[in-house]
């Protein structure tokens, strides 16, 4: 095609085309249902749209890279994180370019938008590498079974586990602002999102006739949790409880046995993350995700880290703490402010910063 545009933001009247070409890229052509609209409705909201870089040919959109901007808490620190979703190129318009172009968009996009990082999960962790992403942070899968679940406390007696219901909302954000420790989110979003990412499940500590914990659960794993330690980890036991089934015939292959579920949290301590470990519960590690530092002075700004002084030349990065000094890349910087690996002995009394955004938000 030799008709292609140069990236700019997505129209209003263009989204129906924007959909088709995503759809057709991740789902349609791999045989899944056309259902980007449906399980990323924030990104693809009218709202949203000039956050959406594209790439026309004639009238047809043939390359897009949405950006989805979401505030978070991280302890007494605000951040801004660029969710980056769905960057891809129609075949026929592929080795053109295309995706480093709207990407570059994106990246100016989050300047634009204030954001401090990027986020993003991928495959082809090299590709994003050449502009800056690195695979950084830490995210924590601990695993339970019959043998391991005793080991958590059990819920005190005026504690009840319950379904989460429709008008538990309120009390859940309530919980989760308070723990400062993810996104701000209105109820409308909260309950958009919830949906969309299809959290079939929940449980709540109603404790004294209100919403004391809670867990978001999909499939077999808790994806989310809110509330004092004892009474998740107690909530965690009393749901496993309603899954086990002790009496079941393990040679009945075709049943469906639950063996163990699964906890995710991350790499910060926490009161929950602190009683699990010392019970010796084990977890697997893996990162949170591919990290773009944006804003490198801004993200030391946000955590009080004003004793590290910063200056640019390029993207290559001079850090200063006292008397020590260190040049990174920015790829390295992710690493270096959010972990999991040390590249250098550069400020380790300040660094890895602590970093989370749960699934419910990510794109």
């Amino acid at each position: 095609m030799d008709d292609l545009q140069d990236p700019r933001p997505a129209r209003p009247a263009e989204r129906d085309d924007l959909l088709a070409t995503i759809n057709y890229i991740f789902r349609t052509s791999q045989g899944r249902p056309a259902s980007i609209a449906a399980d990323y409705p924030h990104v693809y909201a009218p709202t949203n749209l000039e956050n959406v870089t594209v790439v026309t040919a004639g009238d047809k959109i043939v390359s897009s890279a949405g950006v989805w901007p979401c505030d978070i808490r991280v302890g007494q620190a605000s951040l801004r994180v660029g969710g980056v979703n769905a960057v891809g190129t129609l075949p026929a318009c592929r080795t053109k370019g295309l995706g480093t172009k709207v990407m570059a968009a994106a990246h100016q996009q989050m300047r634009n938008l204030g954001c401090h990082v990027g986020l993003l999960s991928t495959g082809i962790y090299n590709w994003y590498r050449g502009m800056g992403w690195e695979r950084a942070g830490v995210q924590r899968t601990y695993r339970l079974d019959r043998s391991t679940i005793a080991l958590l406390p059990t819920l005190p007696a005026n504690c009840a586990a319950e379904p989460l219901a429709a008008d538990d909302t309120a009390d859940i954000l309530a919980i989760h602002h308070a723990d400062e420790l993810g996104a701000l989110r209105t109820p409308e979003l909260f309950d958009q999102l919830v949906q969309a990412k299809k959290i079939a499940a929940g449980m709540v500590a109603r404790q004294d006739g209100r919403v004391a914990a809670y867990l978001l659960i999909k499939e077999r794993m808790v994806v989310e949790w809110g509330g004092a330690a004892d009474l998740v980890a107690g909530l965690v036991r009393a749901w496993f409880a309603r899954l086990d089934d002790p009496g079941a015939r393990t040679s009945d292959r075709d049943a469906d046995l639950v063996t163990d579920i699964a906890l995710q949290t991350f790499g910060a301590a926490t009161p929950l993350q602190d009683l699990l470990d010392a019970r010796h519960i084990p977890c697997a590690l893996d990162y949170a995700g591919m990290l773009l530092v944006v804003d490198p002075a801004g993200v030391l700004e946000a955590f009080g880290r004003t004793d590290i002084a910063i200056t640019q030349s390029g993207e290559t990065f001079r850090l200063q703490c006292g008397a020590q000094t260190g040049t990174f890349t920015r790829c390295e910087l992710a690493k270096l402010f959010f972990g999991p690996e040390r590249l250098a002995p550069f400020a380790q009394h300040l660094l890895p910063l602590p970093f989370w955004q749960w699934p419910l938000e990510r794109v």
